[in-house]
């Protein structure tokens, strides 16, 4: 009777290098070749994921055998045919650990069962390291040179890492480079904010001073001291609290930049507010001809610091009524949303502001640029100032077009204080800074 076939025997026998993975991709059986040319055990890798087993050499970080070989293996899972690689380096960890330079042409070949489904890959692969390195110089100059061989290759890991050094440097100082110029580029708007806010101040400031001190003058030059006219004493009153609001709104702003202003918050009727602050400016609505509508009928109440909250009112008014001309429109209204915050409209007809200036108006010393607006006069901290108070707040301020035709600037607050912060009773009615209050008889 014939002996069976070892075919097992036979198959580890075999002269070539070839390993047999499951369709996950598991070494189950191994040739004796492979095993004397990877420097492994066939104990050591049977059942073990083939990429766990011949891993990337770490210290290569351009090593790509594992991946290649994924690729490979993979395209022979899906379409079940054999694939070809091209010759791939593929280092080998020795036994000591360290990783030896391999050079292999490997082949990956399905092998199906009689109903076509896939039960094995055959991963078959020559060693072509001595053959690749002869290509690159002789067998007589390579044993010559083998040590300067091995410099080489360390100075070439040195420079390709040097290299990436210098490309990833190069980009940094590029991006600082670029990070520079646009700080330089802000800074110098800057400069030049504050060159023309410190014009613009000069400006508003002496132009009230020149209006306190000539009918000063006229009083005491008077050759018949007699008593001052009404007329010069309402003009230096009216224009000594225009200088008094420039000063508050510098003082204001340098607080709030400092970080020394936080809100005394307290019980509050949104609404209330909104009126008293609206009746400063009646009187200049009716000089000049203006149709002035406030909406504030219901009762809004909030925990908010009520001065702060006056003085988002005035700010907003004044410059609703500034940039708007004689018979035109001006529009506030108070109101909740469905998420219980307070929301504070205010509109005009004014010439409203530009889309790409929207964001910038808030910054301090800004302006809108070009336009009617400049005609007006103002240092540019109205608009901050609102912007840094409401952000107290932990609310928002933003701009749009009004129906009106204008400007329309909502303020979106929440009703209720931080919690664990102390509210103080409601003050009483009317009861606010003065230091804050508008010159409504001249343009604010």
């Amino acid at each position: 009777m014939t002996e069976a076939v070892d075919f097992r025997l036979l198959f580890e026998s075999a002269p070539g290098l070839f390993l047999v993975l499951d369709p996950d991709l598991r070494i189950v059986a191994v040739t004796d070749a492979y095993l004397q040319a990877t420097m492994t055990e066939r104990t050591r890798i049977l059942g073990h994921v083939i990429f766990e087993t011949f891993p990337d050499n770490p210290d290569d970080p351009n090593a790509e055998g594992v991946r290649n070989l994924r690729v490979s293996l993979d395209r022979v899972l899906r379409d079940r045919v054999p694939d070809a690689m091209p010759v791939q380096r593929y280092d080998i960890r020795r036994p000591d650990g360290d990783f030896e330079e391999r050079f292999w042409s490997p082949t990956n070949s399905p092998v199906l069962d009689s109903g076509g489904a896939l039960r094995y890959v055959i991963h078959r692969v020559e060693d072509v390291t001595e053959f690749v390195r002869l290509q690159a110089a002789d067998a007589a100059q390579q044993q010559e040179t083998a040590a300067l061989r091995a410099t080489t290759q360390q100075m070439e890991r040195e420079v390709f890492a040097r290299a990436y050094e210098v490309a990833e440097t190069s980009r940094k100082v590029k991006e600082a480079n670029a990070e520079l110029a646009d700080l330089y580029a802000r800074a110098k708007e800057l400069d030049d904010l504050k060159s023309q806010f410190f014009a613009n101040v000069s400006h508003e400031l002496r132009t009230p001073l020149m209006l306190i001190l000539e009918p000063a003058r006229r009083l005491l030059e008077s050759t018949e001291p007699a008593e001052p006219s009404r007329a010069d004493l309402e003009l230096i009153v009216r224009n000594a609290r225009l200088l008094q609001r420039h000063v508050n709104n510098l003082l204001d702003a340098a607080r709030l930049e400092a970080g020394t202003v936080q809100p005394n918050y307290a019980h509050v009727d949104v609404a209330e507010h909104v009126r008293l602050g609206a009746s400063l400016f009646e009187s200049l609505a009716v000089d000049r001809d203006i149709e002035f509508s406030v909406n504030a009928d219901q009762p809004v109440t909030a925990e908010l610091d009520p001065e702060h909250l006056h003085q988002i009112l005035v700010n907003l008014l004044s410059n609703a009524f500034k940039f708007t001309r004689a018979t035109g429109t001006v529009r506030c209204s108070v109101s909740t949303d469905p998420d219980h915050r307070v929301i504070i409209e205010i509109a005009d007809s004014g010439p409203g502001i530009p889309l790409e200036q929207r964001a910038a108006v808030f910054d301090r010393f800004r302006q809108v640029e070009g336009g009617p607006t400049r005609s007006v006069g103002g240092t540019g901290l109205g608009l901050s100032i609102v912007r840094d108070l409401v952000g107290l707040h932990r609310g928002s301020v933003t701009i749009s077009d009004a129906p009106e035709g204008g400007a329309l600037v909502i303020v979106d607050l929440p009703r209720l204080a931080p919690a664990g912060l102390p509210v103080h009773p409601a003050s009483p009615r009317g009861a606010v800074h003065t230091s804050h209050l508008p010159q409504i008889s001249e343009p604010v």
